[in-house]
């Protein structure tokens, strides 16, 4: 059975034996998950409906700073999620909240 203490101790194991950062190979599990699911992150999604930060923030009712901070990458709450999904006629399972990495 597959756990999640599995996975991460496994991430850091991958890094030591590399000899990288754990940060890249957590950007190359992202570009693997990407290449995986056709999810799109909020930045894509915005830009398809020709939004600044600032226009969404409004609309969905958060902070410009909320807004920059999930684009990033940082974690946002359930409840911020949902009010963003809601202004981009979207459900949140539509959105791909936890990768800021993309293939080109």
């Amino acid at each position: 059975m597959w756990k999640a203490s599995n996975f991460f101790y496994t991430r850091i194991k991958l890094a030591a034996a590399l000899g990288v950062e754990l940060n890249m190979i957590d950007f190359f599990l992202c570009l693997i998950y990407n290449s995986l699911t056709d999810m799109k992150t909020l930045k894509e999604l915005r830009l398809e409906n020709e939004l600044s930060i600032i226009d969404l923030a409004s609309k969905a009712g958060v902070s410009f700073g909320t807004i920059v901070r999930i684009e990033r990458g940082l974690p946002a709450k359930s409840v911020t999620k949902r009010k963003i999904a809601k202004a981009l006629h979207k459900r949140p399972s539509d959105i791909d909240f936890n990768l800021s990495y993309k293939l080109p």
